[in-house]
């Protein structure tokens, strides 16, 4: 990964800020993530199969948040190009991270 942006100084963070894409030896991309003052806001992932076709595709939509909750994200999941699930990845009512299906 290339860096383009102010001068660092070692020992102190750099807040990510814009968009950054990571490949496979394929030339497929595999990562594709928005920041914004550190923040993220859009986070997808894909995954291929032995001819190269897309077979999972996830989409993490950290700009929407479940009743609220900090770090709390909305979610897509694709599998063979259709949606398979929709979502908040949040806390439940006892505390513990899980997908709460929209309803």
């Amino acid at each position: 990964m290339e860096y383009k942006g102010a001068n660092l100084m070692k020992g102190e963070p750099v807040l990510l800020q814009g968009e950054f894409s990571f490949y496979n030896k394929n030339g497929e991309i595999i990562m594709h993530e928005n920041y914004i003052k550190g923040w993220p806001q859009i986070i997808e992932d894909f995954s291929y199969d032995e001819t190269g076709k897309c077979k999972t595709h996830n989409v993490m939509d950290f700009s929407k948040h479940y009743d609220d909750q900090l770090c709390s994200f909305h979610i897509k999941i694709y599998a063979n190009e259709k949606l398979k699930e929709e979502g908040y990845y949040a806390k439940n009512k006892k505390g513990k991270w899980k997908m709460i299906k929209e309803k």
